[in-house]
């Protein structure tokens, strides 16, 4: 099974979006693509993103006049995750423009996409 956002991250994705999922093969699902639904009647809430459907939305770079950063991905050593963009200032030492840690990529991602949003960049 793929990781997906969180029911809440999802929401708030989806009111900033409107993103909708690719259609699927799976023809069991009624909406052609996973999402998360309301208990009692089974309403479509939100989509299910999943790490590969966020970084396909995420610019490759961040629009800084003068200089580029990159969209970066990174396991931690304390076994978190940063989204973000930045650049190299030499062997070791990163320049973050801007990131987010989580406890997994998938909400990291989708934290960024609300922070690029809220900045108008996305």
């Amino acid at each position: 099974m793929t990781a997906i956002t969180s029911l809440s991250l999802s929401k708030q994705l989806y009111e900033a979006f409107g993103w909708m999922l690719n259609d699927t093969d799976d023809s069991s699902d009624m909406w052609g693509y996973p999402h998360y639904e309301t208990e009692k009647f089974g309403d479509f809430v939100a989509p299910k993103y999943d790490l590969s459907y966020l970084l396909e939305k995420l610019p490759n770079h961040y629009p800084e006049p003068g200089d580029v950063y990159n969209l970066l991905l990174v396991k931690a050593p304390d076994n978190s995750w940063i989204v973000g963009y930045c650049h190299r200032n030499g062997k070791d030492d990163f320049d973050w423009r801007l990131r987010v840690e989580e406890t997994n990529p998938e909400e990291a991602a989708g934290l960024l996409a609300l922070k690029l949003h809220a900045e108008g960049v996305l």
